[in-house]
């Protein structure tokens, strides 16, 4: 997925994504990063916002951008079920 479609979904869905820490980490929410070793990681983070369970790490940022759509998408309908 190239970045103009990711946030396209991202925007038009309204999704809990945090790209590149444009913001300090709130809870529940989607976060994508660049780590070092020019690698992408993408982790979701929990009611304290800190990392929840394990981080996938992708080669490209197109793979870690449909990783993270998915989990967003996933975070958003798990939380309006539990409400």
């Amino acid at each position: 997925m190239n970045r103009l479609k990711f946030e396209l979904i991202w925007r038009r869905e309204h999704l809990p994504i945090n790209y590149y820490y444009r913001h300090a980490l709130q809870a529940y929410e989607v976060v994508i990063e660049q780590k070092p070793d020019r690698r992408f990681g993408v982790f979701i983070t929990d009611e304290r916002a800190a990392l929840e369970g394990c981080e996938s790490f992708f080669e490209t940022e197109h793979e870690a951008f449909a990783a993270a759509i998915d989990k967003a998408r996933w975070l958003k309908a798990y939380l309006k079920q539990d409400s």
